[in-house]
Parts: structure tokens; sequence; C-alpha cells
């Protein structure tokens, strides 16, 4: 069976959520949400990428990939997130642009183009929201985090990327210094209203859940996981 453009836009979305979740499984409902598309419509795909070995799919326990599909899934998500910074450092557009733009060229950017485009780049770790960068080799480099909102009052971490990927929310991060690779230190919690204030780049914010919930930050100290394409079984 032919890959499709379609399915590739499942595989991909798979992974991002499974990646995102720490977690193996995905179910239709939360791609469909991911997608907007309807729950019917993800459930047909999920039973498509399975008969094309993409995916092991077991009904309400949701689709994990298979390792042909983990490697189809990586390779897209390279290249997606490799387009993204192409658009941010060479071209200069706003991080809060490129989610948007790279997926419409996405599809058009051969596989050589990419490589040269991330030698050219320095081989970036990650993407401008923070996310991991698959190698060629599908190695992915990441670091243990935690949520912004765990952290104490008075104590400072670096930001490890955004999971938020609303056009909105990201240029006000940008605007407040809350941008992956900055430091940002907690200067209170308000227990009565769930608001948080917080420092970065000299400069004080007053934050709601929503903005603060879609923040990871490093866990100081912890060692980079780097991981690499299971091997192929016989059944995959």
């Amino acid at each position: 069976m032919a890959v499709t453009q379609q399915m590739e836009e499942y595989l991909a979305c798979i992974y991002r959520i499974a990646s995102e979740q720490k977690r193996e499984r995905v179910g239709t409902g939360e791609v469909a949400r991911a997608l907007s598309v309807s729950a019917a419509s993800a459930t047909y795909m999920f039973k498509r990428l399975a008969l094309a070995g993409l995916v092991h799919y077991e009904g309400y326990s949701g689709a994990a990939l298979t390792p042909l599909g983990l490697a189809l899934a990586l390779r897209l998500v390279r290249t997606h997130r490799l387009t993204e910074r192409i658009l941010t450092d060479i071209f200069h557009f706003g991080w809060e642009e490129v989610g948007a733009l790279a997926q419409q060229l996405e599809s058009a950017m051969p596989d050589a183009v990419i490589d040269r485009a991330d030698e050219l780049l320095g081989y970036p770790l990650t993407c401008p929201h923070g996310h991991p960068i698959p190698r060629k080799d599908g190695t992915t480099v990441e670091y243990p985090t935690e949520p912004l909102g765990s952290v104490p009052p008075g104590e400072s971490r670096e930001i490890a990327h955004i999971e938020d990927d609303d056009p909105d929310l990201l240029a006000y991060l940008s605007s407040r210094g809350l941008v992956p690779g900055c430091t940002v230190r907690v200067v209170r919690v308000n227990s009565l209203d769930r608001t948080m204030t917080v420092e970065a780049e000299g400069t004080a914010s007053v934050i709601g859940e929503r903005i603060y919930g879609s923040i990871a930050v490093r866990v100081p100290g912890a060692r980079p996981i780097v991981r690499s394409l299971p091997e192929p079984g016989p059944d995959t």
C-alpha cells in the first residue's frame, strides 16, 4: 500500500502526541482533535495505517507506531522542524508564523535540501519552539523536562520548549522573553487565582495557568537522553 500525504500527517501527529505525553499509544480522539477531523475519520485512518504495517492498532486502546511507522514519522517531523528553522534563522519569520508556513512547504522539501539546510544551520538540536529535531539516522536528543507550574518560588529554570502552538500565545511569550533557551525565575505563585509571577530577560510578567501550563523547563542537572530507532522485528 502506497503511503499518502494524509497518512503521513497522521503518523507525524501520532508521534508528536506520543512524544509530548511520554507514552506509546495515542487515541483516535486525540488525533482527531489535533488534526480537526471527526473521530470516525481518525478511526478509519488508524485502520488503514494498521493494514500498511505502520501502526499497531487495538480499538479503544489506540495506536502505537511500528518501527516502520516511527521511521517515517521521524523523517516527516525532521523535515517540518528543520523547515521551521530555515524560516526563522534564515528568513527571519517570527516563531508564531513558522508552524503554518512549514506545513505548506514541507511536502515540497526534498531530503537533499533538508540535509543541506541542517548542515548550513550547524545541525540544530531543536526547532524554534524547543522540540527536538530528529537526526538523519532517526536519533533524537532530548532533555528531561518538568512543567513551569511545578517550579517553587525563588527558583530559576531554563525554558526547554513550548507545548502550545497558538500564534497569539507564541507572540505574547516572545514579547515577554519567555522563549526556549532563556532562563525564567518564579517570583511568586498566587494560590487564589492560580496566577504566577515570573521574570525573564529582566521583564516581570503575571501569567495564568494556560500560559505557564504551556511552558516546559529543563530539570536541573539532568543529562540528555539519546533515543535511537528500534530494530524492525519480523512482524513489522
